[in-house]
């Protein structure tokens, strides 16, 4: 999404559902018995993590973020596997280019603190939907408020 949200000014706002920085940074040193090298493997479609160390080095935000023109939010839970340092890194970085930026980290207290809000999908659809509906100036009180009847 982000990189997506760097060249598609298009785009009226962009959303990090579970951010990462680098992929190499976060997992450029695992081996094959770290827990999510099966999944990374498969994902790279490496026959051995050596081998998605090298596909995985372009897969980052560096050299791409500060050309984001759209409010962008970084939404990611506090237990995510991607680390919340890697969601602050994107934030910081945005932050530090200018990027109108916010960041919301999902704490255990409040629920949704795993990765994409697993444990709690609907407040994680609830942040992003009410961010959303701040940047565009949308009143949700006065949605309330108005009927709608399909059939009329």
């Amino acid at each position: 999404a982000a990189r997506a949200g760097c060249y598609e000014h298009r785009l009226a706002a962009v959303i990090s559902h579970g951010a990462v920085w680098s992929v190499h940074d976060m997992w450029g040193q695992k081996g094959d018995d770290f827990g999510l090298a099966m999944h990374i493997r498969w994902v790279f479609g490496a026959r051995t993590m050596k081998e998605a160390h090298v596909l995985m080095k372009p897969f980052t935000l560096e050299g791409h973020l500060e050309h984001m023109k759209a409010p962008y939010l970084v939404l990611h839970g506090g237990h995510d596997v991607l680390t919340v340092t890697a969601a602050r890194s994107t934030y910081d970085h945005a932050i530090d280019n200018g990027v109108d930026a916010t960041l919301r980290v999902l704490e255990p207290d409040e629920t949704g603190a795993e990765h994409c809000q697993h444990d709690n999908p609907t407040i994680g659809q609830e942040v992003l939907a009410d961010w959303l509906a701040d940047k565009f100036g949308i009143d949700q009180r006065a949605l309330l408020k108005t009927s709608f009847n399909p059939l009329v």
